[in-house]
């Protein structure tokens, strides 16, 4: 069956559906969020409940994090000699930590879609990030999400463009609830391939320096695959360990059924969250793509990750796949 793009709404929001082979895809513009993911009848985002929740952005589920991912600290940051305050003028909220990026509640444009037998591709484009339009963001860098879908699986490219005549700060990520249809996340086994865990303090701001990096050991080692069990993640994970395909690979599976969702990208970190702070608490598993780590603009060692000179283009890929073992 060829793919179809249909014009949708989630509440009062505009939205498409994406279908064919098996598969069912709502993505919201606003923010190009992935609101369900159905795969032979089996739901396996936790999206939004309703609009009152996207609105409210509730857990920022399938958060498209840009153009930083997870949290600043304190909302403040400086970058070429210049301090950059996200609450300026904002006393009520001074020193917060800020969250998850300034596009999740951007609308986004179609620029393009592609239809044919065994997928469907819609590009989308936002021009939002100008200097004046988003608090602590006076930088000017054009994005476009390029989102594939196929049977079995969702496929993202992030990328920004730098338009303006100074460098800027930049780095993406996704901010996904997974679910295997209604399988308790405690029956879940669990694979992260890495050697390294973000030791972060109690507001999950990574440490200073070496002290942020821990070989992974004990109850934080998932390397093999392990039962999730009454595990409570909130945790980023780096030196991910590349598959044979160059990519790699972060797994939830359930024994009892043999559905698996994998979780790829091309490098960055792996973030971990078992939903126990959100509504709907531990009712999925959060298996977040990220380019850089947390609050890695006041950091000196990723200073150079995050830089988008101008006139420059940076690309971010990732995506899910979803199996079902005979």
């Amino acid at each position: 069956m060829a793919f179809t793009i249909t014009e949708t709404t989630f509440g009062r929001l505009p939205a498409l559906r994406i279908e064919g082979d098996g598969a069912s895809v709502c993505v919201a513009l606003r923010g190009v969020t992935v609101l369900s993911w159905v795969v032979d009848g089996v739901e396996l985002i936790d999206g939004y409940a309703d609009e009152t929740e996207f609105r409210e952005q509730a857990g920022m589920r399938s958060a498209m994090m840009i153009p930083f991912s997870n949290r600043i600290e304190s909302g403040r940051y400086v970058f070429d000699g210049t301090e950059i305050d996200f609450h300026e003028g904002d006393a009520a909220h001074a020193g917060e930590t800020v969250m998850h990026g300034h596009l999740r509640l951007a609308d986004f444009a179609i620029t393009g879609t592609v239809l044919g037998a065994s997928s469907a591709i819609v590009h989308f484009a936002s021009r939002a990030l100008r200097p004046g339009a988003y608090p602590g963001y006076p930088f000017s860098v054009d994005v476009t999400i390029d989102l594939t879908v196929t049977a079995t699986g969702l496929e993202f490219v992030v990328a920004g463009t730098n338009v303006g005549s100074t460098a800027a700060p930049f780095a993406s990520g996704w901010h996904p609830y997974f679910t295997i249809g209604a399988t308790p996340i405690e029956k879940l086994v669990v694979t992260i391939p890495a050697d390294t865990r973000i030791v972060p303090d109690p507001q999950l701001i990574p440490l200073e320096g070496e002290a942020a990096f821990e070989p992974v050991a004990g109850e934080w080692d998932y390397r093999a695959p392990r039962l999730l069990d009454d595990a409570v993640l909130d945790v980023a994970y780096t030196d991910l360990i590349r598959s044979a395909d160059g990519l790699v690979h972060s797994t939830m599976s359930d024994p009892a059924t043999g559905r698996t969702i994998d979780v790829w990208q091309e490098r960055g970190l792996m973030h971990v969250f078992t939903a126990d702070t959100v509504t709907r608490p531990r009712g999925s598993f959060a298996m977040e793509s990220v380019e850089v780590m947390t609050n890695s603009v006041n950091r000196p060692d990723q200073a150079a990750a995050i830089r988008l000179e101008p006139g420059a283009r940076r690309s971010f890929r990732f995506g899910v796949t979803t199996t079902l073992e005979s």
